[in-house]
């Protein structure tokens, strides 16, 4: 969880991600920090990065490095 929390920062810091993405980024971030049960953190967390693929602001590059983070996530 801690690489992946990693990477969103990474996209979080990148400077061609829209506002309202980095907002949904940190919300996501903010998710796999709690102090839950892994399984719901990561169905929070999934929904979120979900939401912030449709986003049509999203350039191809960032929306890549998502499915990427969506991937990682599902095999936690």
């Amino acid at each position: 969880v801690e690489e992946i929390i990693g990477v969103l920062r990474e996209l979080h810091e990148d400077i061609s991600v829209p506002r309202n993405i980095k907002v949904r980024l940190l919300n996501t971030i903010d998710i796999l920090g709690e102090a839950r049960d892994l399984s719901s953190k990561k169905n929070k967390a999934l929904n979120e990065l979900e939401e912030v693929i449709d986003d049509a602001n999203l350039e191809a590059y960032s929306r890549t490095r998502l499915y990427t983070i969506i991937s990682l996530l599902e095999t936690v």
